[in-house]
């Protein structure tokens, strides 16, 4: 069991709850020392999670969504240092993927329990900046800048359904040219997704449901079409585990330079990044995540 722990708090998280509360109810009772640290803007998470290193703490831990849990990660990376996740956000994608409890309060006894172990995880590299969960480009990059945090806040999860209805109506494709092994090849389709984790936001619900977060490769999946009637068979597909779609054109890489050629929306995790091309790699066994034990 954990006798430090450090909890670096995103208190602009989707969630609204007494965190502290019920980080004391917990680690009171395992008598584990404990303390916290803010986030205030863009990139703190990362600062204090430096800062955290140097004292020395048996665990750093985050409390927010994917961003702030991004943040850490950026820092955390290649340490040996351990990370836990405190699942605060709107889609929790991250802790989904790794089977790690949504509840906080169940996320938090959790981690005083003896029913954990340690998941070496991969990340990702894209234009030099390491990436936690996906690369997104095209329609579904601009389903998630639509989705504001008033939006969020408002409605939850569900603001990522009601941006998407927003944009699958639109019409047309992008062309895009890909180097993989050495080899450049040309499609066109309406988005593309350069991805670690595969997890669309519920459980047991992925994009790359024989992929792995573990696994050594990124999944690159390209969206021929976003219209509509293809959507909801595409998002049927994915909830009941069914076969790819026919609209789907996928690779498993370590490395891929994309070309994007026209102008498009690009979101690395949650960070909107002005660029065509980009230069992609993974890098194994990057990061050390606190999950459950599987029974």
């Amino acid at each position: 069991m954990f006798q430090r722990i450090h909890i670096i708090i995103n208190p602009a998280a989707g969630q609204v709850e007494p965190i502290l509360t019920y980080l004391n109810k917990a680690f009171h009772k395992e008598r584990i020392e404990w303390d916290v640290s803010i986030t205030h803007k863009q990139g703190d998470g990362t600062r204090l999670a430096k800062a955290a290193l140097k004292k020395k703490y048996d665990l750093i831990c985050v409390y927010g969504g994917d961003g702030t849990i991004m943040e850490v990660a950026k820092a955390l990376h290649k340490t040996g240092k351990a990370m836990g996740i405190i699942p605060g956000g709107t889609a929790n994608v991250m802790a989904k993927e790794l089977g790690i409890p949504i509840d906080s309060q169940q996320a938090i006894e959790f981690l005083t329990t003896n029913n954990i172990k340690v998941q070496t995880i991969d990340m990702g590299l894209c234009n030099g900046e390491l990436f936690f969960i996906r690369i997104t480009i095209g329609d579904f990059a601009q389903v998630v800048l639509d989705a504001t945090r008033t939006l969020k806040d408002a409605f939850g999860q569900a603001a990522y359904g009601i941006t998407t209805a927003k944009n699958i109506i639109k019409e047309g494709t992008n062309k895009y040219i890909f180097k993989i092994k050495g080899k450049k090849i040309e499609y066109r389709g309406a988005s593309l997704m350069v991805i670690n984790s595969g997890n669309i936001g519920f459980e047991n619900a992925s994009l790359t449901p024989k992929g792995s977060v573990s696994d050594g490769f990124l999944d690159v999946i390209l969206f021929k079409d976003t219209a509509f009637m293809t959507m909801a068979s595409l998002a049927g597909n994915i909830l009941l585990n069914n076969k790819p779609q026919k609209n789907l054109k996928q690779w498993k890489v370590k490395n891929i330079d994309i070309d994007c050629v026209q102008h498009q929306p690009i979101i690395v995790d949650d960070i909107s990044v002005k660029a065509k091309n980009l230069s992609i790699s993974v890098i194994p066994n990057s990061l050390q995540i606190i999950v459950p034990k599987k029974k």
